[in-house]
C-alpha cells in the first residue's frame, strides 16, 4: 500500500498489486473504488525494499579545495594501527624543520607520500559506496548478527579520519570477490563498495612515504653533526639563504669563511637526496659507516645511522628504527666530503643534478 501526500497536505492511497502477465505493469486498486487499474513499470520505484532509497554514503564529504587540511587519518588492519598521518601546522612544520605539509604519526619518522597520501585523501571528498546493503535506524547500533552477515562483527580494515573537526569511523570487510562491504558508524549503515575505490588497503607500507628520508628545511636546523670514518664534527647552523647563512664548527668555535659556507650547503643538499630505495632483507648493525645528528631550533633531535650490508646498500636507522635500505656511496661521499671540508679543500657538486 503506498500513500501520497501533496503539498496541500492531501493524501491519496493505492494499493499495489501483482505484476500483468506481460511484465509491462502493475495491477493497482484505490480503496473507495470499485475498479481495478493497470499502472506502468514506473510504479516498480513503489516496490523497492528500504535501502534502495538510502544512498550508500559512508563518512561526511571533505572540502574539494582543503581536503588536504584533514588533521589525521588511521588505518588499521587487523585491529593494529598500520598508518597514522596527520597534517602539520606552519608552527609544527618550523618546530621539526619539515618540507612536508603532512607528518607521519605512526610510525614515526616517515614523511607521507604527498602524491600518493593526497590521492588516499582524495576518495574521502565523497566516499560512498555503490549500494547499501542494509541500515540501522539513527538511534541504535547496527546490531552484531547484522554486521557479521557481511564480515564486519571483527572488520579486517577500519579507517578513522578527522576532518573539520567531525571524527568519522569506517569499518571494512576482508575483500570480498570485486569489493569490500564497508560499515559506516556515522551513517549507520553498511554499503558495497568496489576494490578500485579502496585500492590502497592494499598498498604496502612503502606506498604510503615520500622517498627522500632526510627532509629538514635547512632556516629550521640549528646543528648537525656528521660522524664516519675519519671524521666527527658538529655544525652551528644560522640563517638558511646564500647571503646570510653563517657555519660555525662547534670543536674549534670558527665560523666557516664563505668557500667552506658553499661547501657545507653542497653537503646538506647531498643529504636532501638521499632515497629510499626498497625494504632491507633483514636489520645490519655491524658496519656503522655514518651517524648524522640533526637538531631542530627548538630542540627536537633526529639521529640517522647508516649501516653498510652490501657494497651498494645501506641500511639505515632514524631514532633507532628502520626497515629500508638506501645507496651506500651516497652516504659513503657525504663523509668524505665532511673531511674534505674541514680540510679545505672543494667538494664535487656535479652529483647534485
Amino acid at each position: 500500500r503506498v500513500t501520497v501526500t501533496d503539498k496541500r497536505g492531501a493524501s491519496h492511497t493505492f494499493t499495489v498489486g501483482d505484476a500483468i502477465v506481460s511484465g509491462g505493469g502493475y495491477y493497482c486498486g484505490v480503496p473507495g473504488r470499485d475498479a481495478v487499474y493497470v499502472l506502468d513499470t514506473a510504479t516498480s520505484a513503489f516496490l523497492c525494499p528500504a535501502r534502495d532509497y538510502v544512498t550508500p554514503l559512508l563518512s561526511s564529504p571533505m572540502g574539494e579545495s582543503d581536503y588536504y587540511l584533514t588533521e589525521e587519518f588511521t588505518l588499521k588492519k587487523g585491529g593494529e594501527i598500520f598508518i597514522s598521518c596527520g597534517y602539520l601546522t606552519d608552527a609544527e612544520r618550523a618546530e621539526t624543520a619539515s618540507t612536508s605539509v603532512y607528518k607521519m604519526i605512526v610510525p614515526a619518522n616517515y614523511v607521507p607520500s604527498s602524491t600518493n597520501y593526497g590521492t588516499l585523501l582524495q576518495k574521502f571528498v565523497e566516499f560512498k559506496g555503490t549500494r547499501v546493503e542494509a541500515f540501522g535506524p539513527a538511534d541504535e547500533v547496527m546490531p552484531k548478527a547484522t554486521l557479521a552477515e557481511y564480515g564486519l562483527d571483527a572488520p579486517e580494515y577500519e579507517i578513522y579520519y578527522k576532518y573539520a573537526g567531525v571524527d568519522n569511523y569506517v569499518y571494512i570487510s576482508a575483500r570480498d570477490g570485486d569489493g569490500y562491504y564497508a560499515y559506516s558508524l556515522t551513517y549507520n549503515l553498511v554499503a558495497r563498495v568496489p576494490a578500485e575505490t579502496l585500492d590502497f588497503l592494499e598498498w604496502d607500507f612503502i606506498d604510503f612515504i615520500d622517498r627522500p628520508l632526510f627532509q629538514k628545511n635547512i632556516k629550521d636546523v640549528s646543528s648537525m653533526r656528521i660522524e664516519g670514518d675519519g671524521v666527527d664534527e658538529t655544525f652551528l647552523i644560522e640563517g638558511a639563504t646564500a647571503s646570510d647563512l653563517a657555519v660555525t664548527v662547534e670543536r674549534t668555535g670558527k665560523k666557516l669563511d664563505e668557500k667552506g659556507v658553499g661547501n657545507f650547503r653542497k653537503i646538506y643538499l647531498k643529504t636532501l637526496k638521499l632515497s629510499i630505495e626498497e625494504y632491507a632483507p633483514e636489520g645490519a648493525y655491524d658496519d656503522l659507516i655514518m651517524r648524522m645528528t640533526v637538531k631542530t631550533d627548538v630542540g627536537l633531535e633526529y639521529v640517522y645511522e647508516f649501516y653498510a650490508y652490501s657494497t651498494r646498500r645501506c641500511f639505515f636507522t632514524i631514532n633507532g628504527e628502520g626497515e629500508f635500505y638506501c645507496l651506500r656511496d651516497r652516504v659513503e661521499q657525504i663523509v668524505a666530503d665532511a673531511k674534505a671540508l674541514m680540510n679545505g679543500e672543494d667538494i664535487d657538486s656535479s652529483d647534485l643534478g
